[in-house]
């Protein structure tokens, strides 16, 4: 797949509660809880009633799950995280003046973590870029360590698989 062909907006709401769920795993009643409640401001409205989601709302819904399920983040703190995640989307997605995507993959760019550990009774969160944080860091307590371009690119791909199969 080459994000630079596609025709899709990523900030355009597109996709449904149904692909939502579909995309990012988080259950059905756990994102109209989150979005009823307005734990979350992610999706707008559509004019026949139903709430449409952007491709960058889904990357950050699916971060602020992983922090939920994973490390049992509180939803405020994860949803807060959550944005700097979706900031990272939109350099993932930029282009250049020729219409080219900047971004060449996990594989092929500087990669981007979420460091996650409990230190002094509650969650401490540091947002990694490189490798070189690994070896100038001695860490005596458990880390939580979520490969942010791993799950950005992840929930692109499956956005693109949804909106045209024929694109893969």
């Amino acid at each position: 797949m080459n994000f630079g062909d596609t025709p899709f907006k990523m900030e355009e709401p597109l996709l449904t509660h149904k692909e939502a769920v579909d995309i990012t795993g988080v259950p059905s009643k756990t994102l109209n809880n989150w979005t009823q409640r307005e734990i979350i401001e992610l999706g707008e409205m559509h004019r026949t009633g139903r709430r449409l989601y952007s491709m960058h709302d889904l990357i950050q819904l699916k971060i602020i799950y992983e922090l939920v399920e994973l490390v049992q983040m509180p939803i405020s703190y994860a949803a807060a995280t959550a944005k700097w995640a979706r900031e990272r989307s939109f350099e993932m997605t930029a282009r250049d003046v020729d219409g080219v995507l900047k971004y060449k993959g996990p594989k092929n760019s500087e990669r981007h973590y979420l460091t996650v550990f409990f230190k002094d009774g509650s969650h401490k969160i540091e947002m990694q870029k490189g490798t070189k944080w690994v070896t100038g860091h001695s860490i005596s307590f458990p880390v939580i360590i979520l490969p942010l371009d791993d799950i950005i690119w992840k929930v692109l791909n499956q956005c693109f698989d949804t909106l045209d199969p024929d694109m893969s």
